[in-house]
């Protein structure tokens, strides 16, 4: 079954918006970061030179609240990493060029489905079967799959 071009779209345009969201994050974090910190000191997440910092137990706090950090080293982080420390605290870093990656290959798949769409359509070739439909009527089924066209 093929995704409605509407989810498609949105899929598409949504991706794209965060691909350039994450990737102005990820350059800003190399000069300034941000913190937030859980109310009862258990978890804390912080966003500086380009990654972002989970933490759990109270393994890295620096407060409540959301916090600006300030100038960070400019030392970009390109590797994941995982540390676990006293009475189950733990602490994942993960860069943030990781998601980015991820979501910018959905989102140039959508693209990619949405532009072959786009052709099949203006080809008049069928978009289930890509049966030539010159010829035919607007209105009328596909000769070959039955499908009626959008």
């Amino acid at each position: 079954m093929r995704p409605h071009p509407r989810i498609r779209k949105t899929v598409k345009w949504a991706g794209a918006a965060a691909t350039l969201l994450l990737a102005v994050v990820w350059l800003a974090s190399g000069w300034y970061g941000a913190y937030w910190g859980s109310s009862d000191g258990q978890s804390s997440v912080v966003v500086q030179s380009g990654r972002v910092l989970l933490s759990r137990g109270g393994y890295f706090h620096m407060g409540e609240g959301i916090q600006a950090v300030g100038p960070t080293s400019g030392r970009f982080w390109w590797e994941p990493k995982y540390v676990t420390g006293l009475r189950g605290s733990s602490m994942l870093t993960m860069p943030l060029w990781a998601p980015a990656v991820g979501i910018l290959f959905i989102t140039a798949i959508a693209w990619r489905l949405d532009t072959l769409a786009r052709r099949r359509v203006r080809a008049h070739l069928c978009p289930k079967c890509r049966y030539d439909r010159a010829g035919l009527a607007m209105g009328v089924a596909c000769p070959e799959c039955g499908s009626q066209p959008a």
